[in-house]
């Protein structure tokens, strides 16, 4: 098994690409994702942050009044249920350590029992471009954190009619930033960055292949023993994918070992 440190795997792989870390839990990773080689990408309902799952009010219509419940529906549909996400950690400014998150490992890497994977962002959203087409569009950007995150972004129904008034404004490049890549400075510890994917004529998740992108395995300090030879096999050392396990001693930042067990 390869010694060397994940920091310079990655340089030596991603180049200048992107590096991002999407955390899951063990099972989800052994029984789905390594058996498929892909990632799934499910619709805002299925997030945590309640000011996306929740149903949307859009109080600024302008247009009809009668139309409002109506209208403030149909685009909450086309929001929610058709804008199809993945989630992942971004490197801080200077520093490879998307795989280090504590407060990330604890939420969503099963209390440090499951895995980190290390993606290529850019491979991950070609991947995703080939399988859209033209049917949809596809954006692999970082969240951007506010105080303040105000709703009131107009949407003009007016004599066009609702669906529409509602393709103008989904249209709008700013008008989407605005929904599907702002969230409340409470939620930046997560450093996140997302694959979105827009289909409005599709209620089916979208699953992206990580044949090109997976960079690095990174197991959590707890991950469970009798899971490392199904691993090993899968990923061996001479391979692209570096396979590590994070390590934690007292009084120190947690650090990347090689997976020894037997």
């Amino acid at each position: 098994m390869s010694i060397g440190r994940i920091e310079d795997h990655l340089k030596s792989v991603a180049g200048d690409s992107t590096v991002v870390a999407h955390y899951t839990k063990a099972g989800t990773f052994r029984d789905l994702i390594l058996r498929d080689s892909k990632l799934r990408l499910s619709d805002l309902t299925s997030v945590n942050d309640p000011r996306e799952y929740k149903k949307w009010s859009f109080p600024s219509f302008r247009g009809n009044t009668a139309e409002y419940e109506q209208a403030n529906d149909y685009l909450d549909e086309q929001l929610r249920r058709h804008s199809f996400v993945l989630c992942g950690t971004r490197n801080r400014e200077d520093e490879v350590d998307c795989y280090r998150n504590g407060m990330m490992w604890a939420h969503y890497g099963e209390s440090h029992c499951g895995v980190c994977l290390l993606l290529n962002a850019e491979a991950l959203a070609t991947d995703l471009s080939n399988q859209v087409g033209d049917e949809g569009e596809v954006f692999s950007e970082s969240i951007t954190y506010s105080d303040e995150l105000p709703f009131e972004v107009p949407v003009d129904v007016g004599s066009a009619g609702i669906e529409a008034g509602v393709s103008e404004f989904l249209r709008d490049e700013n008008n989407r930033r605005f929904f599907l890549l702002q969230k409340h400075v409470a939620w930046s510890c997560e450093n996140e960055h997302r694959w979105i994917v827009l289909n409005h004529g599709r209620k089916e998740p979208y699953y992206a292949d990580l044949d090109n992108a997976l960079l690095g395995v990174v197991v959590g300090t707890d991950f469970p023993h009798n899971d490392n030879i199904t691993l090993q096999r899968r990923f061996p050392t001479s391979g692209r994918v570096m396979l590590r396990r994070l390590d934690y001693r007292y009084m120190e930042r947690p650090i990347d070992v090689p997976i020894f067990w037997t």
